[in-house]
């Protein structure tokens, strides 16, 4: 008789299926001792594949569970860096708003003091008398004063008026081939009071006679 465990459900004796254990021992009472023995062996074998398997799914189980631990660890590290990360930028995007603002406020204000200062400048020239010049050309001082009122001839008589003969013709000479017609000239100065003007006068006239082209 050859007994042949596939489950334990399901036997075989002599390639014939039983029923159950309990049909095989009770139609093979002969034979029930190594009945018996075979279904413990199977019976054992049986089990200690199912607890290997348990064990093994257990141990699987187990390093699921800890890769589970690890991995929402993990998470909870990256959500929490994520966190600290986007309040980093958040903070980050208030400052350059704040920078941005403040560089605005500094640019208007730059603007603002450079128009201030052509303002100024422009005033200071326009308050900065012109520099007196110490010559002006025949041509310059005879159109001032010809633009002034005051006849070339008016000046020739007050030439021929200086007393001293000496004195006069040098004057004349000067008067009419001189290369430049200087500020400080005793001469001019003379002539200047004879006109009736003043100082400031004098040197107002020269200032406009130098502008004459």
């Amino acid at each position: 008789m050859a007994v042949v465990f596939t489950s334990i459900d399901s036997i075989t004796i002599d390639g014939i299926p039983a029923g159950n254990i309990v049909d095989v021992v009770s139609n093979h009472s002969p034979r029930r001792a190594e009945v018996l023995a075979a279904y413990r062996v199977f019976v054992d074998a049986e089990k200690a594949k199912r607890d290997e398997a348990v064990a093994k799914l257990e141990s699987d189980k187990t390093k699921l569970t800890t890769e589970l631990a690890t991995a929402t660890t993990q998470l909870e590290a990256v959500t929490q860096a994520k966190k600290t990360l986007e309040g980093q930028v958040a903070s980050l995007t208030s400052d350059k708003a704040e920078l941005q603002e403040r560089v605005n406020e500094l640019v208007m204000d730059v603007d603002t003091r450079d128009a201030k200062i052509a303002e100024l400048e422009a005033t200071i020239v326009e308050l900065t008398p012109p520099p007196k010049p110490e010559s002006v050309t025949p041509a310059q001082i005879r159109i001032w004063l010809l633009s002034n009122g005051i006849d070339l001839e008016t000046v020739a008589g007050m030439i021929q008026a200086i007393p001293d003969e000496t004195t006069r013709k040098i004057a004349q000479v000067r008067w009419e081939y001189g290369l430049v017609v200087l500020r400080e000239d005793p001469l001019v100065q003379q002539m200047g009071a004879a006109l009736g003007l003043t100082v400031q006068q004098m040197d107002a006239a020269f200032v406009a006679a130098s502008q004459i082209t």
